[in-house]
């Protein structure tokens, strides 16, 4: 259990920081877009894909940030026991 609890942490956490990495990095790209004086359609594509990235990322951390919740509790009741 707590072997694949800290595999989902992990696995989880790094996602989730390269999602919210790329979704900075196509907001911005977007935004550049935007005063290039492209297309309205074409930077707001981009900007909502973007958000979607990005949003998608802060979720994805949320979830590694319970697994790790879990991971210490679970450390913590097992240093309790022990000590009793």
């Amino acid at each position: 259990m707590e072997t694949s609890l800290k595999k989902k942490w992990w696995i989880a956490s790094v996602v989730g920081l390269l999602l919210i990495g790329a979704g900075i990095s196509i907001i911005t790209e977007a935004s550049n877009l935007k005063f290039e004086k492209v297309s309205t359609l074409t930077w707001f594509a981009w900007g909502t894909w973007g958000l979607i990235t990005f949003n998608t990322g802060i979720a994805i951390f949320g979830k590694a940030i319970s697994y790790r919740t879990q991971l210490d509790w679970i450390k913590r009741r097992k240093r309790l026991n022990s000590s009793k």
